[in-house]
């Protein structure tokens, strides 16, 4: 056992290690602090003869696990609850990595590929939409100022109406950063325009057929 000091403050830091057949396994924790295995222990370090491990504490958005000297609360942390990383700046969290694969950020994402997998290979249960126009009508295009986002001025649709009437577009998200403030839950509504464009086609093909069924009638007349 021996002890090194913080290059923060003059609080100690316990350093220990086992050594075995299979290699070290020493961990470093603050002072004081018990060396039971969890989010208590800040950094530890794992060598066996095959491999090895760095862990780190869990953190916060406010405290994040994985920091900056020159900006203790912008860093990385995980999400104990859920088993997600998050990332914070400035204290607020403002990105996040889910377990099941899918990426949140708390505004905007500027992208250079926006493709997704259709490969008919990959898919089963194919069918036709139908109503598509009739849909279409009922949604409500809409300007609005953000909440959010430096109340910015903005025009789209609003989540909760569009549920209404393609339900299969809206999903509910988890809520982080500056977002959270304005909502009485851990979720909010997103619309995925992505997929709202396979209606506007449909309604332009409706809509084209009906306008060639007019135009027969006007020949035959």
């Amino acid at each position: 056992m021996g002890s090194v000091y913080s290059a923060f403050t003059a609080t100690g830091v316990k350093v220990s290690g086992v050594t075995s057949t299979s290699g070290l396994a020493a961990s470093f924790m603050s002072e004081g602090v018990s060396g039971a295995a969890g989010s208590n222990r800040n950094l530890a370090l794992y060598a066996t003869e095959n491999g090895g491990n760095i862990i780190i504490g869990s953190g916060s958005a406010s405290e994040p696990a994985y920091g900056f000297v020159s900006d203790r609360d912008t860093g990385i942390f995980m999400v104990s609850t859920l088993g997600e990383i998050g990332v914070s700046l400035a204290g607020t969290e403002e990105f996040r990595f889910g377990a099941t694969g899918h990426f949140h950020a708390d505004n905007d994402i500027t992208a250079y590929s926006s493709t997704v997998a259709s490969d008919i290979r990959l898919k089963e249960n194919i069918k036709a939409l139908e109503n598509n126009l009739d849909k279409v009508l009922e949604l409500k295009p809409s300007s609005f100022t953000w909440k959010i986002r430096d109340k910015q001025d903005d025009v789209g649709l609003i989540a909760q109406e569009v549920e209404s009437v393609i339900p299969m577009i809206v999903q509910d998200t988890i809520s982080i950063g500056g977002t959270k403030e304005f909502l009485d839950g851990d979720t909010h509504k997103v619309v995925d325009y992505a997929k709202l464009t396979t209606y506007l086609i449909g309604a332009v093909q409706e809509q084209q057929k009906q306008i060639d069924e007019l135009k027969k009638k006007l020949e035959v007349t």
